[in-house]
């Protein structure tokens, strides 16, 4: 929901990028989430050079700063995520009642 609430503040021109505490990843620009229970969050995108990245991490040492990145120029609409997101979590909570 932090991620959806933070999209909702952006211009057309630019897409959520994260940065993480504690290390010198730098800033990845999101193009997917993934979880693994129990413990697991894994983000997945591009850094600043353009390469691929994902990131593995503990959920107990969680820290990650949202910052806004330019979308690619070749992309006519910014990648949204927050949604996305939000509707796996209703999807998950539906499933389970």
């Amino acid at each position: 929901m932090y991620i959806k609430t933070f999209e909702e503040t952006l211009d057309n021109d630019h897409e959520v990028g994260l940065g993480f505490a504690g290390g010198d990843a730098g800033v990845i620009k999101i193009e997917g989430l993934g979880y693994f229970d129990p413990d697991i969050v894994t983000y997945f995108g591009t850094n600043g050079a353009g390469a691929k990245t994902q990131l593995i991490q503990y959920v107990g040492q969680l820290n990650v700063m949202s910052t806004a990145s330019p979308k690619h120029i070749d992309q006519a609409e910014p990648n949204r995520i927050g949604f996305q997101l939000a509707q796996e979590l209703d999807r998950d909570e539906d499933a389970t009642t």
